[in-house]
């Protein structure tokens, strides 16, 4: 077994990647939450009804 231990981690860079136990926030960044959307009714015509409630229960 050879002795060599080769630091993958290139010096002057803070290590952890994604699992970093600090946040790295970008401030400039900002998301929006999606609207929520329904999937295509495609067995409606077997159905014989609506699957989804109207918007307006659905909002409630």
């Amino acid at each position: 077994m050879t002795e060599n231990i080769i630091n993958r981690q290139p010096q002057g860079i803070p290590t952890g990647g994604q699992f970093a136990p600090t946040a790295h926030a970008e401030p400039e960044v900002a998301l929006a939450a999606p609207a929520p959307e329904r999937p295509a009714e495609t067995q409606r015509k077997h159905r014989g009804h609506d699957f989804y409630p109207p918007a307006e229960q659905m909002a409630s």
